[in-house]
């Protein structure tokens, strides 16, 4: 399974996912290089369990689609395309029970352990700022009924992290050590998101021969100060160059390239096409409108991409 990383500061939400999909129950790799990452409007996604989920019947009724498995990025952006904003995850929940209803059918339930993680910048009624928040969309419980369980960074607290699954003893403590040392010194977010990279595939090599945590890393980072800016009526940007506070941003770690590089990339999929008026590429990317719906921001690739 997928290993997403979330990290939240007071200024800053990084999201880190590896890229490999792996048959159960040989591990066997089937690719390292599916993204994980879906940008909702100011939301990030990362998801780990299955790679393929049966399309929503509810998409399929109002968007006269046919009925297939599909890539579990895709089945989360047509899900939250229908979503109303205010109850989107509770929607996410529902859609991805009555999915994996259909999968327990033919799979045994402790194979269909699925999490999705978000994260995002809301304002807590209590303090009247924007504070980071993480929700967690998932079935552990019995592989089939999905719930939500949210957290969000407590008054006073310097940043929490999330695992979405356990890893090593000392590769957790030994993040932890540097998060703290991070934190106190005030170094930029790109510290820490090459932390969370060399953390994902120091977790990856402790697993042994049965690895199913991936090398190549997809990093995401929503700033505080985008959000406050988009309030103020300032245009979002998607931009895949290293983390500043003035744009949203993707960048793609290869296998065997070291954390401190990294290339430009993008969100799997960026759902509702509304979104396209708020939004700028940078980095020389592009934004277009594809025929199923989605804005996708997909980013020039860089002559090491090509």
């Amino acid at each position: 399974m997928t290993l997403v990383l979330t990290a939240i500061t007071k200024d800053y939400i990084i999201q880190a996912a590896d890229r490999r999909i792996t048959w159960v129950p040989d591990f066997r790799v089937e690719t390292d290089d599916r993204v994980k990452a879906v940008l909702w409007g100011q939301v990030l996604f990362a998801f780990t369990g299955l790679a393929e989920m049966p399309r929503s019947a509810k998409y399929i009724k109002q968007k006269d689609e046919k009925s297939e498995r599909i890539d579990v990025a895709r089945w989360l952006s047509e899900v939250l395309l229908i979503a109303e904003p205010d109850t989107a995850m509770d929607f996410i929940a529902e859609e991805a029970t009555s999915a994996f209803r259909e999968l327990a059918k033919v799979y045994p339930r402790e194979r269909l352990t699925h999490i999705f993680v978000g994260a995002y910048w809301g304002k807590r009624k209590d303090r009247g700022i924007l504070v980071p928040h993480i929700v967690l969309i998932h079935n552990a419980a019995d592989g089939t009924n999905f719930r939500q369980q949210g957290l969000y960074l407590a008054k006073g607290q310097k940043y929490y992290y999330l695992f979405s699954k356990p890893v090593n003893r000392v590769v957790e403590a030994r993040f932890k050590r540097q998060f703290d040392r991070i934190s106190k010194t005030n170094v930029s977010a790109n510290a820490l998101a090459r932390l969370m990279v060399e953390t994902i595939r120091e977790a990856g090599r402790a697993q042994g021969q049965k690895r199913d945590i991936g090398y190549g890393i997809n990093v995401s980072c929503i700033p505080r100060q985008v959000v406050e800016d988009f309030d103020r009526g300032v245009p979002i940007m998607i931009d895949g160059g290293p983390i500043t506070n003035n744009a949203i941003r993707f960048r793609y770690f290869p296998p065997t390239e070291p954390s401190s590089g990294g290339f430009a990339t993008s969100p799997r999929f960026v759902s509702q096409e509304a979104i396209a008026k708020s939004i700028t590429i940078g980095a020389g990317g592009t934004l277009r409108i594809v025929p199923h719906g989605f804005v996708d921001a997909g980013m020039e690739p860089t002559a090491q991409d090509k």
